[in-house]
């Protein structure tokens, strides 16, 4: 069975409906709880733990907009 996030998840991007594309992706990240990564790392002093969020979250978000690209293909 599929996950809410699954769910959400956009069809292939086929150069129409840009914009609804892009806020399904939008939706998508959100719910998998990584689009806050867009802001980028926070400045100045920073914990060891928000480091490692950071990155997984980091590392989380790449994996989702790379998928969304080799689908583009």
């Amino acid at each position: 069975m599929a996950g809410f996030a699954d769910a959400l998840r956009s069809e292939k991007f086929s150069s129409a409906h840009f914009k609804r594309w892009q806020v399904k992706v939008t939706l998508w990240l959100e719910t998998m709880k990584v689009f806050w990564i867009t802001a980028g790392m926070p400045e100045g002093n920073i914990y060891e733990e928000d480091q490692r969020r950071f990155q997984k979250a980091n590392n989380i978000f790449r994996g989702a907009v790379l998928t969304f690209l080799l689908t583009i293909c």
